[in-house]
Order: C-alpha cells, then sequence, then structure tokens
C-alpha cells in the first residue's frame, strides 16, 4: 500500500512539473505536428476498432483511465458516442476540474486505475492513452490490468496509445515494449501496430512541406514511436 501511494505521489507530481514546462500551445491545434500526429492516430484509430468488430460507438459504455481532461471522451462523442455512457477517471484533481469546465455533460472522476468504483464487467471499452508510460511500479501497472479485467465485458477490449520509447528529456516518460504489453496483458489477445512519427524529427520538418514529408516519413517502421493497439480477453 506504501508504495502505491508512493507512486501516485510522483506521478502526480511529475504531471505538475510537465505542465509548467510546456508552453499552453505545445499539445494545442496551434502545432502543425500535434495536428498531424492527432489526424494520423484518429485516423488509424477507427480504422482499428473497425478491423476488431468495432463498426459504432453509439452503444458501448466506455470507460477513459488516465482522462485528464476528458479530451479522448470528447474525440469519441465525435464519433458517435452516447455522452451518458462514458466515464473519465483521472489521478490529477484539477485536470478533472478543467474537464468539467469543458464538457459539463461528462462523467469525470478523481481517482485511480488500481481502485476502480464500477460493477463488474460495467465496459465494452477500456481507454489507455499514455497511461503506463508514467508507471514506473510494475505492480502498480499489474493492478490496473486486473482491474481493466474486471470492469470489462467478456467481449469488450481495450484501446492502447503509448509511448514505446524512453523520453531522453524527461526521465518521469518510461517507455512501453512490446514484450512488456504482452507480459501486462498476458490474459488479453494482443492486437498491436506502430504509428506516430517521431517528434523530434517531426517538429523540424520544414512548414510548407510539413504534411507531405510526415505522412512519407511515418511510412517507416523505424521512425515510429508510438504503439496503438486493441486488446481483447482471451475466451
Amino acid at each position: 500500500m506504501q508504495n502505491r501511494e508512493v507512486e501516485i505521489e510522483r506521478i502526480q507530481e511529475a504531471y505538475l512539473l510537465r505542465n509548467k514546462d510546456k508552453s499552453p500551445s505545445y499539445f494545442s491545434f496551434e502545432g502543425d505536428f500535434h495536428v498531424l500526429r492527432i489526424q494520423e492516430r484518429y485516423y488509424k484509430t477507427l480504422a482499428l476498432l473497425k478491423k476488431n468488430g468495432v463498426k459504432h460507438l453509439h452503444d458501448k459504455q466506455i470507460l477513459d483511465i488516465g482522462c485528464g481532461d476528458g479530451v479522448m471522451l470528447r474525440e469519441m462523442v465525435q464519433w458517435g458516442a452516447n455522452p451518458s455512457l462514458v466515464v473519465g477517471i483521472d489521478l490529477r484533481e484539477d485536470a478533472i476540474a478543467y474537464g468539467k469546465t469543458q464538457s459539463p455533460d461528462l462523467d469525470l472522476r478523481y481517482g485511480s486505475g488500481d481502485d476502480l468504483p464500477f460493477a463488474d464487467k460495467t465496459f465494452d471499452m477500456v481507454v489507455l492513452n499514455t497511461v503506463f508510460s508514467s508507471i514506473k511500479d510494475m505492480a502498480l501497472r499489474d493492478k490496473i490490468v486486473t482491474e481493466i479485467a474486471r470492469v470489462l465485458k467478456t467481449d469488450g477490449g481495450v484501446l492502447w496509445y503509448d509511448f514505446a520509447y524512453n523520453n531522453p528529456k524527461n526521465q518521469d516518460v518510461i517507455g512501453v515494449k512490446a514484450v512488456d504489453i504482452y507480459k501486462h496483458f498476458s490474459g488479453f489477445d494482443v492486437c498491436l501496430q506502430k504509428i506516430t512519427l517521431a517528434p523530434p524529427i517531426a517538429r523540424k520538418l520544414p512548414r510548407l512541406a510539413k504534411g507531405l514529408l510526415y505522412n512519407c516519413l511515418v511510412l517507416l517502421p523505424f521512425l515510429r514511436t508510438h504503439y496503438l493497439g486493441f486488446f481483447k480477453i482471451q475466451k
């Protein structure tokens, strides 16, 4: 229990420092790279969902663990999800508070993914967006997976997006390799693909040709830095 509390406090402090170090536009649509990265990710996410039999979201119960201010849930509502059926949970009270001002119709809650306040087999989908790369404690990661398996319906799935490599400029970001994903989700059928052009390269692309160069360079697997995946509980 003590290790859990220490790790959660470390994660909260790391995000506070990260937010202070980043300009307001760093993850906004003011930046060309962010626009290209998000467009690629969302396009490939929708294709991945369809590939795994998720053809619509309007009747899906969706839980976003590490939801931040609810940005991914808002996007899923744009994709057809019912706002009354989606829930977000995050360790950062400030992010949850801000999210409620932006989307008062969404159920955004303060809490931790290793202690979910939901009944067994509640959700059709659980979203993990850059969550495990913020967690250094392997036991905490495994407990989150246990909770996910508990609240996920038998035919549900986990939508994953996270760093595959460490961030040399941020020691609090730990890349999650494919072997680690398979280990943590040993009770799941895991479908993975590499996406997202390496940010240090993407940010240096000349603006006039950025879109074209991004779409060309991201075709090279060794330049991709994130895993996108969908995991189903093994039957």
